[in-house]
């Protein structure tokens, strides 16, 4: 949505018929106007696409004072962007990204610059996701996502945010407990006369 995009289409090159493009958003069962009069010798017109989600567009090409007039042979899908796309530090070592869902996605892809390109990482149903594995303190990640739909078709990627993993001990669960060492001076083995009980204190 709102990218430019070009229609072509051929006709006779003898034709002095000016042309009419139009697209449906529904399958063909209402039609909206991209240009009422192309020149008889041209054979493509720009067309800004507007900003909706849908799987079922159609693009028709006629001929001004003639009944002949052509289809795209397929439905093809207009994807938006997620929007208000955020990478935030939530806990040690994690990122937490998150974004407004998309009609007509039923999924999104994660995305993470390696260094030298964006590479996907992970796909969730979801409008959050957490990436957390080997990130290390103080570098900086940039991330990005993109919406998909029932036909594996992707919109475009979101602009990329960046986010910085931290050592604080603040997260938005009740509890999470990290265990930084164990620590015994007592050593057993289950199922021997040096088993462990259950009240085996460890500190």
């Amino acid at each position: 949505p709102g990218n430019t995009e070009y229609v072509q289409w051929d006709a006779d090159p003898t034709n002095t018929n000016s042309f009419m493009v139009e697209y449906s958003l529904d399958g063909g069962n209402s039609w909206n106007l991209i240009a009422a009069s192309v020149g008889a010798d041209l054979r493509c017109v720009n067309w800004t696409l507007p900003e909706v989600s849908v799987d079922n567009a159609v693009v028709r090409v006629s001929k001004n004072g003639d009944t002949v007039f052509g289809e795209s042979n397929m439905y093809f899908s207009i994807l938006s962007r997620p929007e208000n796309f955020v990478a935030s530090t939530i806990c040690e070592g994690m990122i937490e990204l998150s974004w407004d869902s998309v009609n007509y996605a039923v999924a999104y892809q994660i995305l993470m610059n390696n260094g030298n390109e964006m590479t996907v990482i992970g796909t969730t149903t979801e409008n959050s996701y957490i990436v957390y594995d080997e990130l290390e303190f103080g570098q900086k990640y940039w991330f990005s996502i993109r919406a998909m739909n029932q036909n594996n078709q992707f919109s475009e990627r979101v602009i990329a945010q960046y986010g910085i993993p931290e050592d604080i001990e603040t997260c938005p669960w009740e509890d999470d407990p990290i265990a930084e060492a164990i620590i015994t001076s007592t050593v057993g083995r289950e199922k021997t006369q040096k088993e462990l009980s259950a009240e085996e204190e460890v500190s």
